[in-house]
């Protein structure tokens, strides 16, 4: 995993805390809108996914965190835009960066844990504009 963060960060120009920061923000997004069985195959299949997950972003709070906590007080999950593109802003990426940051992270996801996993994951969070293959 932290290769591959690496790698993201210099192919975008940006800190890799910053891209660290990104992949814990999506990873959370993705294990609370998809199956909870599905998301543990893929933490299980990415190697480092599970560690990375259990830590905490860098990156400060926002309105949009404490929203998804309301949300979640009420039983219910907020979704929409606000969600799908709140994790690369809570991180740090501006909206250039966003794309090819999710392309990056699904091609790693393919490689990890194959592309039907994958694709049945991110469908979970359509509004990422991500095509499955």
């Amino acid at each position: 995993m932290d290769e591959f963060l690496r790698s993201v960060a210099q192919t975008l120009g940006i800190p890799e805390r910053t891209v660290r920061d990104a992949m814990i923000e999506l990873l959370t997004l993705l294990r609370n809108r998809s199956d909870r069985v599905e998301f543990g195959r893929l933490l299980t299949a990415v190697p480092g996914s599970a560690a990375l997950l259990a830590t905490k972003p860098n990156a400060p709070s926002s309105v949009g965190d404490r929203l998804q906590r309301a949300a979640s007080l009420l039983g219910t999950r907020a979704t929409g835009p606000l969600d799908a593109t709140g994790f690369a802003r809570r991180a740090g990426l501006d909206t250039a960066q966003i794309g090819p940051f999710v392309q990056a992270v699904r091609e790693m996801l393919q490689q990890h844990a194959g592309p039907e996993l994958t694709a049945s994951i991110l469908k979970c969070v359509p509004e990422l504009g991500v095509s499955p293959m």
